[in-house]
């Protein structure tokens, strides 16, 4: 491949896009524990208190109640579809 065009991929791609959400979403959540744990920074400035462990953990259910949206979009900028996963 030279990099000069698009070349679209199969719509039997080898991973869905759901159970990639899925797998960001608990990746970035256990980072998220994981870095709060080790006493890192993660809340500068008006963010500080969710630095506290009460509110931390409130933060951290709220993130994994919530539904994920994910919008594709093409290489052109055009909106494909959006896939609501949890």
């Amino acid at each position: 491949m030279d990099a000069s065009r698009w070349i679209r991929s199969s719509a039997k791609f080898l991973f869905r896009v759901e159970r990639l959400a899925e797998v960001f979403r608990s990746k970035f959540l256990e980072g998220l524990k994981s870095r709060h744990a080790k006493g890192e920074r993660l809340f500068p400035g008006k963010t500080a208190p969710l630095a506290t462990p009460e509110r931390f953990f409130s933060l951290l259910n709220t993130l994994s109640a919530k539904d994920l949206f994910i919008t594709h979009i093409s290489h052109r900028g055009v909106r494909d579809r959006r896939t609501r996963t949890r």
